[in-house]
């Protein structure tokens, strides 16, 4: 397995491992889920390498009866997610701690968009770095 192929790797078990962590929540604690289309963006990358992230993303949004705001702002929120990952270099997605940098700053710039809708967490379900 090539560099490439540990860094999917690694990801997606930081991301399988927060998405288990989150699920020892109480479920009085737990918001909704809202799942966005899946995304695939081209990563900056210092070579002449082209890699791709392609990623499945879910919002917990802490109040379920803001589904509705995000739906509404969807389009922003799928471009703000876009524009920020175009941003993005293949070390970004190698430890849990750049992961854990990236999730925030999203979470961030996407309750920027749907306020006064709260995004609680930025999920990744899915993620993969492909040549």
């Amino acid at each position: 397995m090539g560099r490439l192929g540990y860094f999917a790797v690694l990801t997606l078990f930081v991301c399988t491992a927060s998405v288990a962590l989150g699920a020892s929540k109480s479920d009085s604690e737990k918001g909704a889920f809202f799942d966005l289309p899946p995304v695939q963006e081209k990563l900056d990358t210092a070579s002449r390498r082209t890699i791709y992230l392609k990623a499945n993303i879910a919002l917990e949004l802490e109040d379920p009866g803001m589904r509705e705001r995000v739906e509404k702002v969807l389009p922003r929120v799928l471009d703000t997610i876009q524009v920020y990952l175009r941003g993005t270099r293949v070390e970004d997605f190698s430890t849990s701690r750049n992961l854990d940098r990236l999730r925030t700053q999203l979470r961030e710039k996407i309750n920027a968009e749907v306020g006064p809708a709260r995004v609680s967490d930025v999920l990744f379900k899915k993620i993969a770095l492909d040549e």
